[in-house]
Parts: structure tokens; C-alpha cells; sequence
């Protein structure tokens, strides 16, 4: 019995590893393909991208093997910014590619390890001994939790007597006034 490399993708399609199928003992040139795979071998792909399989079919589909084609897009990355304190503020979503496979144009405030979750009152830190702007700061470092103040609040400001007060006019409540007609 002969066998064919087929390719496995996973539920939203993308290429997993490869994998034998093993001819049908009485039907020549027909192979038990299992569940996800296809027959086409995905094409070959940069450092940072991925292969993902479309086809018009339902993955339970005979024909989702055969009836398809590769799409190559870049893998995304989650980016975790901080500020120059190395306190966390947002979560991005970037592309090796833009990162660069070695992370040779990752921005200096941008860390690669997801901060824990913080509480009310406490703020997630990044510490690295590395400096910024550096692969190995964005990886080789830890999150600390600490406590933080609130911001003040910070009242309004006075008005300015030098400024003239436009008062505003509540239209609802003005009066309506007819035309008085004379002769």
C-alpha cells in the first residue's frame, strides 16, 4: 500500500504539519486524507509569515482537499506599551514582519511578555536590566505590580474677568412673539 504526503491545516485553516495518507486498499490513486488536510503543499514562506488554506468548500468536504489555495499573510503579534517609566499602558497588534524577525525595529517602548492583571490602584511596571530598544529589553525583563495614587481631580478653572460671559439662551423657553398687523 502506498501512501502521499498531505498537508494539515487547522480550524481557521492555517498549515500545522505535514502528514502521510495512505492509499485505499481497492481504489487505486485514492488516499484516506484525513479530516483538515490538503493535497497541495503549502508554498514556501519568510520568516514571519504563515500559510493559510481557502477553500469554497466545508472543511467536511471532499473536495476542501483539493479545491483551494494557499494565502500567505504575516503572523500577528501582540505588543505590550509602556511609557518611560515602564509603566503599561496598551495592548497593539503588530506583524513580525514590522517587528522584524531578530525584533531589530521594535520601538522602545514596546515589550513582548503580557503584564499581569492589576487591581484598582495598582499599575503594571516592565523592569529589564537591558536597555530600551533592544531585543533583549523587550524579552528579558519582569512585570511588577505596584500600588499608585489616583490623579487628583483637577476642578475647573476660575473664570477669567478680562473674558466677556456669553451667557446662553435656553431656546425651549424663549417666548414666541406674532407679527402685529396694522392697517
Amino acid at each position: 500500500m502506498t501512501s502521499k504526503t498531505v498537508y494539515q491545516t487547522n480550524d481557521a485553516g492555517f498549515y500545522t504539519h505535514d502528514e502521510e495518507a495512505q492509499q485505499f486498499p481497492f481504489a487505486e490513486g485514492e488516499y484516506n486524507v484525513p479530516f483538515g488536510a490538503v493535497m497541495a503543499a503549502p508554498p514556501a514562506r519568510d520568516v514571519g509569515f504563515r500559510a493559510r488554506w481557502t477553500s469554497n468548500y466545508a472543511r467536511e468536504a471532499r473536495l476542501f482537499s483539493t479545491k483551494g489555495k494557499w494565502i500567505i499573510e504575516a503572523i500577528p503579534v501582540d505588543l505590550y506599551v509602556i511609557d518611560s517609566d515602564g509603566r503599561y499602558l496598551e495592548t497593539i497588534v503588530s506583524s513580525v514582519p514590522e517587528v522584524g524577525p531578530n525584533l531589530e525595529h521594535l520601538p522602545a517602548n514596546r515589550v513582548l511578555i503580557a503584564p499581569p492583571a492589576a487591581e484598582d490602584g495598582h499599575a503594571a511596571f516592565w523592569t529589564s536590566k537591558f536597555a530600551a530598544a533592544t531585543p533583549e529589553f523587550a524579552t528579558l525583563g519582569q512585570w511588577r505590580l505596584a500600588s499608585i495614587e489616583p490623579l487628583p481631580e483637577i476642578p475647573p478653572p476660575a473664570p477669567d474677568p478680562a473674558m466677556p460671559v456669553i451667557e446662553q439662551v435656553d431656546a425651549t423657553a424663549q417666548e414666541i412673539h406674532e407679527p402685529i398687523e396694522t392697517t
